[in-house]
């Protein structure tokens, strides 16, 4: 897609033209640091650029770990994740009550990751959910929930 398509600010868009990129799949091509990197590009310029990726479901090269996860896992509210249970429903769950999480794997080589959930409202009560996801895109998730 051509910059000039976007809806970017005057500045964002001379920056990122300055710097040689005319299409928005040459900015996802470069790792985020170098488009930090542009002259005279600004911390809200640079948001701009970032939030025209995500509305077209790119990230920056070197964020392989957000291009794994759905629309809706990456736009869930801040502090939750979703994920999906392994008997097909999907749920939110808050970042704080995750207590712990592990894979299992069955006989006939199944994977799931089993998360831990502690409900502080309840006296400690512990939880157990038992999702697809596996437990390296679960700590994905929640450090980009913690952002």
């Amino acid at each position: 897609m051509d910059l000039q398509d976007l809806n970017l600010s005057v500045r964002a868009f001379n920056c990122l033209r300055r710097a040689g990129y005319t299409t928005l799949e040459e900015v996802a091509a470069a790792p985020r640091e170098k488009i930090m990197r542009v002259r005279n590009i600004g911390r809200r310029s640079f948001e701009e650029v970032e939030q025209a990726l995500t509305e077209h479901g790119m990230t920056f090269a070197d964020e392989p770990e957000k291009q794994m996860f759905s629309r809706e896992q990456l736009d869930a509210p801040k502090g939750f994740i979703l994920v999906h249970a392994e008997n097909g429903m999907v749920f939110y769950v808050n970042v704080d009550s995750i207590a712990g999480f592990s894979a299992l794997e069955y006989d006939d080589g199944h994977r799931v990751t089993v998360i831990t959930l502690i409900y502080k409202l309840t006296a400690g009560e512990r939880d157990y959910i038992t999702v697809t996801e596996t437990p390296s895109e679960i700590c994905t998730l929640i450090n980009y929930a913690r952002r």
